[in-house]
């Protein structure tokens, strides 16, 4: 293929779907990579300028879900060096955690798009067929946002040392 920009991948195993630290691992991907202020995006893209696109997000699957950092490079950028540079970022944020600023502003928005999903019949019929998959009750949406509302800066940090362990990932460059 002709590989226009280059892309670096990390990808992590990370806690099923609906199980617990799922809905840590969401927020933790939000604190990563949502808007410009975010972790990620503001040393990789803002500041030292070595990326030009930023992507966390927990792929929750029912037996395990996969973590994953998607990194799009600005041209002749070393790939080693925005894999240093995020590894850099994740080993900071393994230590001190998200902040609780960070993590209420990842909490609304959560809040706010599991509202806004539900506006059409289908998406709702969608939502509660999951529930009753998953817990075996279709009036579960409560509980779901309860997940994410009882996320503290201390839960998301104990998961995020429990998944991004750089010794049990894989590392895909796109070249």
């Amino acid at each position: 293929d002709k590989v226009q920009l280059r892309k670096i991948i990390f990808a992590y195993h990370s806690p099923a779907q609906f199980a617990e630290g799922d809905a840590e691992m969401d927020l933790l991907a939000a604190v990563l990579s949502e808007g410009k202020t975010s972790r990620l995006y503001k040393k990789l893209v803002y500041d030292d300028k070595i990326a030009s696109e930023v992507n966390a997000y927990q792929d929750s699957s029912q037996l395990g879900s996969v973590f994953r950092i998607d990194l799009m490079a600005q041209p002749e950028v070393d790939l080693e060096r925005i894999e240093r540079t995020v590894d850099e970022e994740l080993a900071k944020l393994l230590e001190s955690g998200p902040s609780e600023y960070e993590l209420e502003q990842r909490k609304a928005t959560f809040e706010l798009a599991m509202l806004t999903r539900l506006q059409t019949v289908e998406a709702k019929a969608d939502q509660l067929n999951a529930y009753e998959y998953f817990w075996g009750e279709p009036n579960s949406f409560k509980r779901n946002l309860d997940r994410y509302r009882a996320a503290t800066a201390e839960s998301v940090k104990k998961w995020a040392r429990q998944v991004l362990t750089p010794n049990a990932r894989v590392i895909v460059h796109v070249v």
